[in-house]
């Protein structure tokens, strides 16, 4: 049996043996509708790299596949494994880079891991003459996607090509690509280690309830209280049931119009760059203050996004039928990245 959707499991000495895997009460569990077109992934190299295990079946609520492991440690999981440890791994990694300006932790969560917040600009221009971007990722602890699109924009951002420069002359990103590590480290599917929805809490955040929502609402009410300029500002997640990459966007009813043209605009030219982001699957929602996108553009009046990625496959563009990896994750942060430098920053690629 599983807990909601989200499975993760490892084993241990299989190698050799045809297994049968057997969840006896998917169809009681939120989303259970994707289990029929759910292919497990795997990885047989500690999560280094993964792939999709085909023909599973899914048949009066009961979802199975079959496997033969290679290795003596064999992982398997809904989705691309993305744990904790490899964020901070990443965070170590690009901490010493001369436009990292600085990793900060700004809380700790209730069982006491950090909340890192890493700021990404060209120190040799003076912040206030730059535009703010707030990306925050992995509110719900199961939507591993989620974090691998951050991770690709936060590599991206490091790059040296002739447009990310020019990017980190004109804009501050602040980046706190992990909210809910203690719900990750406890398998959980949605909620913190107190049963905490984080993106339910955000019109009133309780330090108690929510440490890092509250500790993030925080920074970005500091930054705007100072008359910076705040241009954007998206939540990464993934999305169970849905076969599409997608946004979920704000203000429609009530942007100015050169916004609402802004926004439009911005998916337009994602979906150029990379099409396995869709325009036509994205869909403005109701501004809900206790999501962190609705209470962005609610307070602040800005572009505010939630981004979410399919968890499986997508039935349209150039990926259509093919099942999402961690490859094609990183390259939806990076087209996001591209996306934002041209059409809110008017800043073109070179040649």
């Amino acid at each position: 049996c599983i807990r909601d959707s989200w499975y993760s499991f490892r084993v241990l000495d299989g190698q050799g043996d045809d297994l049968t895997f057997r969840f006896l009460n998917a169809g009681q569990v939120s989303a259970a509708s994707a289990f029929s077109f759910n292919r497990p992934a795997v990885s047989e190299d500690g999560g280094g790299s993964w792939s999709r295990i085909q023909g599973p079946s899914y048949d009066a609520g009961v979802f199975s596949f079959s496997y033969t492991p290679t290795s003596s440690d064999t992982w398997i999981a809904l989705g691309p494994v993305y744990n904790f440890s490899r964020m901070l791994a990443v965070v170590e990694e690009i901490r010493d880079h001369s436009m990292v300006d600085s990793v900060t932790t700004i809380a700790q969560t209730l069982q006491g891991r950090p909340l890192h917040l890493i700021k990404i600009t060209d120190p040799a221009v003076h912040d206030s003459l730059k535009g703010a971007v707030w990306a925050i990722g992995r509110q719900h602890p199961a939507e591993v996607g989620g974090s691998w699109m951050a991770e690709g924009l936060m590599r991206w951002l490091l790059t040296d090509e002739p447009q990310v420069r020019e990017l980190r002359r004109q804009a501050v990103f602040y980046l706190v690509p992990f909210m809910n590590p203690d719900g990750v480290a406890l398998g959980n599917y949605r909620v913190n280690s107190v049963g905490a929805n984080l993106n339910r809490e955000w019109a009133a955040p309780d330090p108690s309830r929510a440490p890092t929502v509250a500790a993030v609402a925080h920074r970005i009410e500091s930054l705007a209280s100072s008359d910076r300029r705040f241009e954007f500002f998206v939540d990464f997640h993934a999305y169970s049931s849905l076969r599409k990459n997608f946004f979920f966007f704000s203000g429609l009813d009530r942007a100015p119009q050169e916004q609402v043209q802004e926004i439009e605009a911005l998916m337009v030219r994602f979906e150029e760059i990379n099409g396995d982001f869709t325009r036509a699957g994205s869909d403005p929602s109701a501004d809900d203050t206790r999501l962190a996108r609705g209470w962005a553009f609610e307070t602040f009046g800005i572009q505010a996004v939630t981004f979410e990625c399919s968890y499986q496959d997508v039935t349209y563009g150039p990926f259509a039928g093919e099942y999402m990896t961690p490859a094609r994750y990183l390259a939806l942060g990076e087209g996001l990245g591209k996306s934002v430098a041209e059409v809110l920053f008017g800043i073109q690629p070179s040649g």
